[in-house]
């Protein structure tokens, strides 16, 4: 399932194949990839569409205990690169810049799924907990409003 928010995108599907991590740049900044299959169409009729996703960081770090079948929800920023091949053919690659990653419950796994923000810690006690960090109660890029807007119809 893909949905398009104003801001960002979801996205939830199962990972397709392990990710694969690096350390790039200068500054030696921590890269995880994976796709996950957002659709598929299990008569065969209509292709499957897989999703490219890339996190940063110490959100890298969580994606990089995922596994091929885990189930997930990405929330980010879809942004598209353009690239030359090595036979000199230009390309443009499309892929979800993950933000928050939430596992989702799958038949047969056992334990909490909790979801990990890109601005989050791991703590030793949280990798003892399926690897999986405790959400925060309020997401950093939005504030809680005490007073509601007179202006509401509601």
């Amino acid at each position: 399932m893909i949905v398009n928010v104003k801001l960002g995108c979801v996205a939830s599907g199962r990972l397709g194949k392990d990710p694969e991590t690096k350390v790039v740049g200068e500054r030696q900044t921590k890269m995880t990839k994976f796709s996950i299959c957002a659709f598929s169409d299990p008569s065969g009729n209509a292709p499957a569409i897989w999703i490219d996703v890339v996190a940063w960081n110490s959100l890298a770090d969580f994606a990089e205990g995922l596994r091929k079948g885990d189930a997930v929800l990405v929330c980010g920023a879809k942004k598209e690169r353009s690239y030359t091949t090595r036979e000199g053919v230009d390309k443009t690659a499309s892929e979800l810049v993950a933000e928050f990653i939430l596992p989702q419950p799958s038949n047969g796994h056992s334990g909490q799924n909790n979801g990990y923000s890109a601005n989050g810690e791991r703590t030793s006690s949280e990798r003892q907990n399926n690897g999986y960090a405790k959400p925060q109660a309020v997401p950093p890029q939005f504030t809680e409003i005490d007073e509601p807007d007179p202006g509401l119809p509601f």
